[in-house]
């Protein structure tokens, strides 16, 4: 038998046909009516319930456990041994001890995972539109009651995306200057193009871009999964950009003057894991100083994927790769976006998606070994993770000024590691430690029979 495409518009002209002498079954007859017939973007993205397995006791599948954090704290001893035979000892003091890992009390004090008390509201008070980006229909098998917990995060990234204070990075992206760069192209075997210098803001560009924005809405899809976990490098994953293969339509989306490509973006599964778990739970039972880290976190990721869609739906044909962003010696667009809007790189502490131990930032690239700064992560106060999330902020940001966003370094330090200290109890046996008995202890922790620790 001979199938042919009913499809309006098929470049290809694809026919099927049948050996000579063998009968199609019916069933795979219909199949292949069926796969040949269905486009990606005919398909539905989102149903209201989903069919998302989700762990009866919403536990995170990424994570520091105690294995990966002695072998985190092996490479960095080994780390220390070789910038010592070099003679490099910016980060060796006697007097004060190194410090790998978070040190948990430090992180308390420094109101990394709770709220000062002159802080900010303890909830997200933006109330700006959503950009069709991040409609509910993009968000693959995604429940609405898990769309509605994350749109304080999509909000938040839509002003990041679309605000004038936060504008330079995308109109850079977009209309910066991008040239040759032999060094970079000298090492990478392949032509390496890179941007220089800032566009700062302009309105006829500003909508231009809410234009392609909208434009991208189209192609674009999200959706939750299991990234694997680190095996060779301490690097976690948390979200992924790629181009969507469409074998059918082989050429890009044609809207117009734009010519778009399909992008798919995957988002950690402990992301849906968290929003499920808070969109459960009473108001009451709810710690709102997590949330506001989740969804500050979520945003920053989701935006950080969507620099990387950005490059890809209009680099056709991928003759390059992403551009080079200043001095960077790393083409990495979303990278540059958190550094820019942010002043460094923002992950959770003790990889926990869910940001139950805090969040923290550090200078990107990696410091190299003969760096006498090191690789120093610091927590992000939770009085910058409510005030962003506050629409007054956004009112009375300072377009003028690059640094608006930028995190201030003030909270508790670790070197290397972006872990908290699991060795800060090396002995439980101690009274003074977790005996909950003993009433002259004045440390502001305590370590309890059943485990817990406790203000």
């Amino acid at each position: 038998g001979e199938l042919k495409s009913q499809e309006a518009g098929d470049v290809l002209g694809t026919t099927f046909k049948a050996p000579v002498g063998h009968l199609l079954d019916a069933d795979v007859e219909q199949l292949m009516h069926h796969l040949h017939e269905t486009q990606l973007y005919d398909s539905a993205t989102s149903s209201q319930k989903s069919t998302r397995y989700v762990p009866p006791d919403y536990s995170m599948q990424m994570h520091v456990d105690s294995q990966a954090y002695q072998d985190l704290i092996a490479r960095g001893k080994t780390y220390e041994e070789q910038r010592i035979k070099k003679g490099l000892t910016g980060l060796i003091s006697k007097k004060k001890k190194l410090q790998h890992g978070f040190d948990p009390v430090q992180v308390i004090r420094k109101h990394a995972i709770n709220l000062p008390p002159d802080a900010p509201p303890d909830v997200s008070t933006l109330e700006n539109e959503i950009i069709p980006l991040f409609r509910w229909e993009n968000f693959h098998d995604c429940a609405l009651d898990v769309y509605e917990q994350i749109k304080p995060a999509l909000r938040l990234s839509s002003l990041l995306l679309t605000h004038r204070a936060s504008s330079t990075f995308w109109h850079t992206l977009a209309y910066g200057k991008r040239e040759s760069c032999r060094r970079t192209t000298e090492q990478h075997g392949i032509e390496c193009m890179r941007i220089a210098e800032d566009i700062q803001w302009d309105k006829a560009h500003a909508d231009y871009l809410m234009t392609y924005f909208k434009t991208l809405s189209k192609q674009i899809h999200f959706h939750f999964d299991l990234l694997q976990a680190p095996t060779i490098t301490p690097s976690y994953t948390y979200g992924l950009c790629a181009v969507v293969r469409d074998y059918k339509n082989p050429l890009p989306a044609d809207n117009g003057s734009y010519r778009t490509q399909k992008t798919r973006i995957c988002l950690h599964t402990d992301f849906y894991t968290t929003a499920k778990r808070i969109s459960t739970l009473d108001k009451r039972n709810v710690d709102p100083a997590m949330v506001l880290r989740f969804n500050f976190f979520l945003a920053v990721n989701i935006t950080h994927e969507i620099a990387h869609f950005f490059e890809l739906a209009h680099n056709f044909p991928m003759r390059l790769g992403e551009v080079f962003f200043y001095r960077n010696q790393w083409a990495e667009s979303g990278c540059a976006f958190e550094c820019k809007v942010f002043g460094g790189r923002i992950h959770p502490i003790s990889a926990r998606i869910d940001c139950a131990y805090g969040l923290a930032t550090y200078d990107w690239p990696p410091h190299d070994e003969d760096d006498p700064q090191g690789d120093i992560h610091w927590t992000i106060p939770m009085e910058y993770i409510t005030r962003i999330q506050q629409a007054s902020t956004w009112d009375s940001a300072d377009p003028s000024d690059p640094a608006v966003f930028f995190i201030p370094r003030t909270g508790a330090r670790s070197v290397s590691l972006c872990a908290l200290d699991m060795t800060m109890w090396e002995d439980e046996a101690k009274a003074e430690i977790v005996d909950e008995t003993v009433e002259s202890l004045t440390a502001p922790l305590r370590r309890l029979l059943s485990g817990n620790i406790v203000k």
